[in-house]
């Protein structure tokens, strides 16, 4: 249902910005107009001519991903004498692409997963009357951008992680990838790199150099060539020293830490319940948090996100390895917890996680009681190999934050640490 919503609040919005700039030609256009059709829709690279009220300009790029299927890579460039000046991000990668040539319109959705926003994205291009002018619309949260694009024969950017598998594999496993950075890094010894290379064998650094329409990059290591292009349909395609080709896909940009302001202090407190009896395993499961913690009653202070105002972080929280984020539907109550390190090792050597008991189990829904300022949570701790317990928690705000504090925390929970070696941060993945 959220995804027909979606589609339908572009859909609206879309054709209400196409009429309004037509409607004084009504009368002359009031015949059916002949959209392009769909076999005349074309692949290719589509740019803003100018966005007003933004520091960005936007890049759409209809093409194949290396299934077959039809996306739009969405990219965003920071306008010059802003803050983003020159900076160029993913910002959705968009699939179910769809045409309806009666309207002139094609829809496109990136998921949550796919979005640098970490927020579904919808994209929406319709054409105007003229048949040559587009108006692209994208969704995100309760943010709208609106600016006319049109097709140019310029190659798209290179800048972006990409990954790819051979030409004519079947297999679900990318097999070699490319983070490609707009500005240079160092190794250790000082050693400059501005790409890193991922294949099944490992990662290395490299450089790269842009000739026209082709990049070319070298492994600081390895000293293998691959010279990246794209092709007559906006595919990026890599080419190795041996003729081997390599058709890419694009990933969303890193998403930026989300910000947290206390937003009140309270006691948060493990074990409340000691066992919980759950349908899905038929038996009493132990409290674990509420056994092995060191302390299980403890002052802790809760955050509320800047950017939306319906997800939280606790701290401190069971073992300190990080704070406990969760969000809170502003219909129903509802908490959701993506899953947060508890601290604690299961029986494989991963480290536990905190899952909502409803979103793993579908029972015991966790739940916020505005009236009496309490949050009831039933955690599941699992490594995603076996489950070890489901807790029963509870926070308690007892009073108001004093001065000022901001955390700076990633959306699943993660605390923002310093960045590992870029050598370990990039790996070859499933499709």
């Amino acid at each position: 249902m959220k995804y027909i919503k979606s589609l339908l609040t572009m859909l609206l919005v879309a054709i209400s910005f196409t009429a309004c700039n037509e409607y004084d030609d009504f009368d002359k256009d009031a015949i059916a107009v002949n959209y392009p059709s769909r076999e005349a829709l074309s692949l290719g690279h589509y740019r803003s001519t100018y966005t007003a009220n933004s520091d960005y300009e936007y890049d759409v790029v209809l093409t194949q991903n290396t299934l077959g299927d039809t996306v739009a890579y969405v990219f965003m460039t920071g306008k010059p004498e802003t803050d983003d000046a020159g900076i160029i991000r993913t910002i959705a990668v968009a699939d179910d692409v769809q045409y309806n040539d009666t309207l002139g319109m094609l829809t496109a959705v990136a998921p949550e997963e796919a979005s640098f926003y970490e927020e579904e994205v919808s994209v929406a291009m319709a054409f105007k009357a003229d048949q040559k002018t587009i108006t692209l619309s994208l969704k995100y949260g309760e943010e709208m951008v609106a600016t006319h694009v049109s097709k140019v024969d310029e190659m798209p950017t290179f800048y972006a992680t990409w990954y790819g598998v051979p030409e004519g594999s079947e297999s679900n496993n990318y097999e070699i990838g490319f983070n490609i950075m707009q500005t240079a890094s160092a190794l250790e010894d000082g050693t400059e790199y501005n790409v890193i290379i991922a294949t099944l064998t490992g990662n290395e650094p490299g450089m790269y150099t842009i000739e026209g329409n082709v990049m070319t990059i070298t492994g600081l290591f390895s000293g293998n060539v691959y010279t990246l292009q794209y092709n007559e349909i906006c595919q990026l395609v890599a080419t190795d020293a041996a003729g081997k080709k390599y058709f890419l896909d694009a990933e969303r940009s890193e998403p930026e830490p989300e910000t947290f302001e206390a937003y009140a202090t309270g006691r948060y407190v493990h074990g409340v319940k000691g066992s919980l009896f759950v349908n899905a395993f038929g038996q009493e499961i132990p409290n674990m948090l509420g056994q092995y913690l060191p302390s299980t009653n403890y002052e802790a202070t809760l955050y509320q996100s800047t950017r939306k105002a319906n997800r939280f972080v606790i701290e401190p929280w069971a073992g300190g390895a990080e704070p406990l984020y969760f969000i809170v539907d502003t219909e129903t109550n509802q908490i959701e917890v993506p899953g947060s390190f508890t601290g604690l090792g299961g029986n494989t050597g991963e480290p536990l996680l905190a899952i909502d008991c409803y979103s793993m189990l579908g029972e015991y829904p966790s739940v916020y009681d505005p009236e009496a300022g309490s949050f009831e949570f039933y955690l599941v701790l699992t490594d995603f190999v076996y489950y070890y317990g489901v807790d029963a928690d509870q926070y308690i705000i007892t009073g108001e934050v004093t001065g000022t504090q901001k955390k700076t925390i990633k959306k699943n929970g993660k605390p923002v640490v310093a960045k590992q070696s870029p050598l370990k941060a990039f790996a070859v993945k499933k499709r």
